[in-house]
């Protein structure tokens, strides 16, 4: 916008009736420890599967390039390009039926103090506008720009990603469309699906593979085999890691203590349970209970001296 149009729009102000008045905010409620990066194959997307399986912060995805699915807790979203989505913290997910090698999601990962703002994006794809594909450039350009830091205070980067989540809020409001492919395009997508379906409703018992297996009608090595090539890990892997996706979500939201999560979550006894926990994010289930429920800087005192996993210690510096 050149000053020859803001000269001519200026005029067109309505004149102040109340000099003590004004536009006031409602609980303003603004994106923390923001991180930015882009994703340009099928095999970096799968390098983040054990940071982002259970990740305790919200996960924005962009899809600029190449068509593909994220598995989000029971549902399958299919992402094209122009398309966003946004992942809740401790929603189990993953990636697969990428359609070509040569990738371009943008990452935006990042925590709030009042989560519940967000809570309209919640399962809902949505198509980028003109506005808010300006947003997301913005941000990029921001990334972008000399003696740019990834860690440290950015307010101006805060100021544009909250513009953009304001933009994603509204668009959700206006016309939220459905995020379930039905029916499932691919093959892969239908056996996802089935997966998941049997595994969240069975995550408390302590089910075997051949009962996973008898669920599917097919053989135990046929699901080996088909299991390892859409997730690229073994089913006992995706198992533990969904266990624990749902035990991170527990001590997060509610207080169970951690026994009852134990049982909650299909672990024999909290032995085995704390072991695996600490094993997955290297802290405790106390631990980890202390640092969701601190406040910022007592976040960022524990992410210092200990990162969780997908969460790099942020410098205390500008």
């Amino acid at each position: 916008m050149n000053l020859a149009i803001l000269q001519k729009k200026t005029p067109r102000i309505p004149q102040v009736e109340d000099y003590y008045g004004g536009v006031a905010h409602t609980e303003l409620s603004l994106p923390n420890y923001i991180l930015i990066f882009a994703r340009r194959t099928p095999e970096i997307l799968g390098t983040l599967r054990k940071a982002f399986d259970h990740h305790h912060r919200f996960v924005l995805i962009v899809n600029l390039q190449t068509p593909g699915s994220v598995g989000i807790d029971r549902q399958i979203v299919r992402l094209g390009e122009g398309q966003s989505v946004l992942i809740f913290p401790h929603q189990f997910h993953h990636y697969l039926n990428l359609e070509k090698d040569d990738l371009n999601w943008l990452f935006v990962t990042f925590e709030m103090d009042n989560p519940a703002s967000l809570a309209p994006l919640k399962n809902v794809r949505l198509d980028l506008t003109p506005d808010a594909l300006r947003l997301v450039e913005s941000l990029v350009d921001c990334s972008l720009r000399r003696g740019f830091k990834q860690h440290g205070v950015n307010n101006p980067l805060a100021l544009r990603f909250a513009l953009l989540l304001e933009e994603l809020t509204k668009l959700s409001r206006v016309r939220p469309p459905p995020v379930k492919t039905t029916p499932h395009e691919t093959q892969a997508e239908v056996f996802v699906d089935r997966v998941h379906q049997y595994l969240l409703s069975h995550i408390g018992e302590p089910f075997t593979l051949g009962e996973l297996a008898r669920s599917l009608q097919m053989s135990e090595s046929y699901l080996r085999s088909l299991f390892r090539r859409h997730f690229g890990v073994s089913v006992g892997h995706y198992i533990r890691e969904s266990r624990i996706a749902k035990a991170c979500g527990l001590i997060h939201n509610s207080d169970l203590n951690f026994s009852q999560i134990a049982e909650e979550c299909g672990f024999d006894s909290l032995y085995t349970f704390s072991r695996a926990f600490k094993r997955a994010n290297g802290i405790s289930p106390r631990e980890y209970r202390q640092f969701v429920r601190g406040s910022p800087a007592e976040r960022l005192a524990v992410r210092s001296e200990n990162p969780l996993p997908g969460s790099p210690a942020p410098s205390s510096g500008p």
